[in-house]
């Protein structure tokens, strides 16, 4: 039984190629790095930027997809589960990582052969066509 769930819901770029790999049990897991970035108005009316990173995971088919068709610089729509973990680096430091865990995700504008952005059509916007959507329910337990 869950104690709570939090949820987030994010649009930004993706940062690095999306990493696949599988799990000794057979099932893919895709893994990238999100930048959301806001902005504000300072106390002095310049306008600031604020860039958060997310690591996000997808999870059996979804991944495979998103390996396959998500490409550093995209900007995607994310959604999912999300989880704090903590780690230390390689100078024995406490570090922490924000994870978009079991995420669902939308393709908003992806990068073209020419290295210009496009927006994706109204008819291609879902990601994952419907018959090949995938919802991976998060039942506390990892493969790993």
């Amino acid at each position: 039984m869950f104690d709570h769930v939090s949820r987030i819901t994010a649009v930004g770029r993706v940062g690095k190629q999306p990493d696949m790999r599988v799990t000794p049990q057979g099932i893919s897991v895709t893994k990238f790095s999100l930048g959301v970035t806001t902005s504000h108005k300072s106390s002095d009316g310049t306008w600031q930027k604020n860039t958060s990173w997310y690591r996000v995971e997808t999870w059996r088919k979804l991944a495979e997809l998103v390996e396959k068709h998500v490409h550093q610089g995209d900007l995607v729509f994310v959604e999912g589960t999300l989880r704090l973990d903590e780690y230390t680096d390689k100078n024995g430091q406490p570090q922490h990582m924000l994870i978009i865990a079991d995420a669902e995700l939308q393709l908003l504008q992806s990068k073209r052969v020419n290295g210009d952005y496009a927006e994706a059509p109204i008819a291609d916007s879902a990601f994952v066509p419907q018959e090949e959507a995938v919802t991976v329910p998060s039942n506390g337990s990892s493969p790993f």
